[in-house]
């Protein structure tokens, strides 16, 4: 899909998109729910008011705009997400403990699990140089590329060193760097939140009930990194130093339902 560039716009050249969902309802109201995305974003611009940690987007030769060509900051190539919904099979009008009495119903009764999980693939994210070699005053300098990739295999990364640095180098003289935008990847994320819903009724004939809730947010702890740090032949470059989102987060609610 292709528009028109309009100045000071982004122009968008390539967003390609494959995506699939699958949803299994069980019975007693229990629900599956995984979808799947692969996609492809490929731009030549940032909005020139856009600046982000993956890059900015100011061009890095104002005369060459082909060079800028390349995977899009937004490109994530793998997205899956699943969440389910499970309501426990005893108390009152379940499988199990259907003719308990309303004290067992109480406390074995209502009780439901759910949960959301998702998977990503790294956002992609520019190689920036220590300073403008150019000479020309541009803020979006690039090293050169040395044609060895960038992106470590996944045995070999770790938050000390996530970027291979022999993919660059300085440019010999006043010149602009030939790697290209977004050419690194950087770290996938993946989450896992949790709850557990208990219903007490409060009388047999009306729908009334008070509901107790737990809910854990990143359950299992889990580190989403940002990306390393980008600027080349620096002592930090390709490091990591922060995270994109919370620790675990529990909470504990009451809920009257009426």
């Amino acid at each position: 899909m292709g528009i028109d560039h309009l100045p000071g716009t982004s122009r968008q050249l390539d967003l390609s998109q494959l995506a699939g969902e699958g949803e299994k309802r069980f019975s007693a109201g229990n629900i599956f729910l995984v979808s799947y995305t692969f996609a492809k974003a490929i731009d030549d611009s940032d909005s020139t008011q856009l600046s982000t940690t993956s890059g900015t987007g100011n061009l890095q030769d104002q005369l060459n705009f082909r060079a800028e060509r390349s995977r899009s900051f937004q490109d994530v190539k793998h997205r899956l997400v699943a969440s389910y919904l499970y309501e426990l099979p005893f108390g009152k009008g379940r499988r199990y403990v259907s003719g308990g009495s309303r004290a067992l119903d109480l406390v074995a009764g209502g009780w439901q699990i759910n949960g959301i999980t998702f998977y990503q693939s790294g956002r992609a994210f520019t190689v920036s140089s220590p300073f403008d070699q150019s000479n020309t005053g541009s803020s979006n300098i690039r090293p050169d590329a040395t044609g060895i990739s960038p992106n470590l295999p996944s045995d070999q990364r770790s938050v000390q060193r996530f970027i291979n640095a022999a993919a660059f180098r300085l440019p010999d003289g006043f010149a602009f760097g030939t790697t290209s935008r977004n050419v690194a990847t950087g770290p996938s994320q993946t989450n896992f939140d949790f709850s557990v819903f208990k219903d007490f009724p409060l009388s047999a004939e009306s729908q009334r009930k008070l509901q107790f809730r737990f809910e854990a947010f990143n359950i299992l702890n889990h580190p989403q990194f940002q990306i390393p740090e980008r600027t080349f032949n620096t002592p930090q470059f390709g490091t990591i130093t922060s995270t994109i989102n919370d620790n675990r987060d529990v909470q504990l609610a009451l809920r009257l339902v009426f």
